[in-house]
């Protein structure tokens, strides 16, 4: 979303709103509202993992994990299959999100010294994201795409990131779309029932977001092959 719109958001939504396990009919009309009041573009990406290519993935994982922190004598958590595979699922909505933007919104206006638009993004994740070694990982991929994004040559668009941060819903209302989203649709993907939500409940309050365009869907089979390393 635009961040000159984010403080106006975020009214909506500090207002002792409750977070997806506790949410109410009146709550999910809120997210809705401001959603569409704002233009918020959301991504999903779901994983199918009944392919083959997730458990080759996770063995091969698991490999490299073993073979990394023998090799280094510390800890290496960023490299276990599970996070790796979050790195995916980052990457994949982070590309749809940003590509939906400015498709909606078009190219910034303001220019670099090179001629390029410039795209200021203030990213910031929940603190499901732990430890330092992760958080710092994190950071530091979003900053060496920036400086290497393809935009530019294909789109004439210079990336920067602003901030990278990792707070709570206490700390950031905004967090709660996210949250509202994602436990819209692993409600839908199983037979889990809400505490206080019908699934019809929950199918038209996604339904109605995909039909205004509000939501992109990414839905594949993971087969991807886990990256080599220890090739050193």
């Amino acid at each position: 979303m635009p961040t000159i719109e984010e403080d106006s958001a975020r009214q909506f939504l500090s207002i002792g709103l409750p977070k997806w396990k506790d949410a109410t009919p009146e709550s999910l009309l809120i997210i809705k509202e401001v959603i569409t009041k704002f233009h918020i573009d959301c991504s999903v990406v779901v994983f199918d993992k009944s392919c083959s290519g997730y458990e080759k993935f996770c063995a091969d994982g698991h490999d490299q994990h073993q073979k990394l922190a023998s090799l280094t004598k510390g800890k290496v958590g960023f490299a276990k299959p599970g996070t790796v595979m979050r790195y995916f699922a980052f990457g994949r909505c982070s590309a749809l999100c940003v590509g939906t933007y400015l498709r909606e919104k078009g190219r910034p206006t303001i220019l670099d010294s090179n001629g390029f638009s410039i795209l200021y993004l203030k990213v910031v994740c929940d603190t499901d994201i732990q430890g330092a070694e992760n958080q710092k990982v994190f950071i530091e991929n979003w900053t060496k795409w920036a400086g290497n994004s393809k935009m530019r040559n294909a789109l004439q668009i210079s990336p920067y990131i602003d901030s990278v941060g990792f707070k709570t819903e206490q700390d950031e209302p905004l967090i709660l779309i996210p949250d509202y989203i994602a436990g819209s649709v692993q409600n839908l993907s199983s037979s889990n029932i809400h505490n206080s939500l019908s699934p019809n409940e929950i199918s038209n309050f996604f339904n109605s977001l995909a039909e205004t365009r509000s939501i992109i869907i990414d839905k594949f089979d993971f087969n991807e092959d886990f990256p080599v390393l220890t090739s050193f």
